[in-house]
């Protein structure tokens, strides 16, 4: 008798909730490492969605090379994240192409107008 997939209560997103049974379905237990992580990292509530989106990704490209699952896991979840962070920084960035701020004339010519 194959066990049914637990649900993840704080995930909402159907991608990943269908990206996580397909992966626990296919015999790696995500969601006990993900509540193993989560518990070694008490300060952690939940992960991005496209982290987790990405480690999915990333178990079916790697899955014939993959020995170790938790050394694996693991790794996944730092390149994901790192991944997600970098993006997050480079979406802070200002943009390059808008307008620069005034120049010290400009300022002075609008101080005694």
């Amino acid at each position: 008798m194959k066990k049914s997939a637990p649900s993840s209560k704080s995930q909402t997103n159907p991608k990943v909730e269908a990206a996580l049974k397909a992966v626990y379905a296919d015999g790696l237990n995500i969601y006990a490492m993900i509540g193993k992580l989560k518990k070694r990292y008490s300060s952690l509530e939940s992960f991005p969605d496209r982290v987790l989106l990405g480690v999915c990704a990333s178990y079916w490209r790697c899955k014939p090379t993959v020995r170790k699952r938790w050394p694996w896991f693991i790794a996944a979840m730092e390149t994901e994240t790192r991944l997600w962070i970098c993006d997050q920084h480079e979406a802070e960035k200002p943009d390059p192409r808008a307008p620069a701020a005034q120049s010290i004339r400009d300022i002075m010519r609008n101080m005694f107008k």
